[in-house]
């Protein structure tokens, strides 16, 4: 048996070697280089946006959510006024603080958010009702 330093290696290529995305395109110039080059970056670009969309989309879900079930969440009440805890800093007590008249910022967030949804429901049903009562009649 011979011994793994006897073995003969390969001698190893000249210069680094890239893996195209095309293999006929192997030996090309620099142009080929530069197209490879966009095209891994283009790559890139497109996995980058799907995760940012998918945080994107994570996150307005959460909001939602979160601004769906305010009522059921162990918070104080948007208007409860704490008048020892005026201008807190974010606490476990207040998540997101509380203003200069103690309310807690987070349940007035949650409420807001409750409201906003309300008011885009209401606007959104209002303008499909006129463009499909508009585009049913004859012009």
């Amino acid at each position: 048996m011979s011994s793994p330093v006897a073995r003969s290696r390969k001698e190893p290529e000249a210069g680094p070697r890239r893996r195209l995305a095309n293999p006929l395109l192997a030996g090309r110039g620099a142009a080929v280089d530069r197209i490879a080059q966009v095209h891994r970056r283009a790559a890139a670009e497109r996995r980058w946006l799907r995760i940012s969309l998918g945080v994107g989309i994570f996150l307005i879900a959460l909001i939602v959510l979160l601004s769906l079930v305010q009522p059921l969440l162990p918070l104080p009440a948007p208007n409860h006024q704490d008048y020892e805890a005026l201008l807190q800093a974010p606490s476990s007590s207040h998540p997101f603080g509380t203003d200069d008249v103690g309310r807690d910022v987070l349940s007035r967030t949650l409420a807001a958010g409750r409201l906003d949804l309300a008011i885009a429901l209401l606007v959104t049903a209002i303008s499909i009702s006129r463009e499909t009562s508009q585009s049913t009649q004859p012009p």
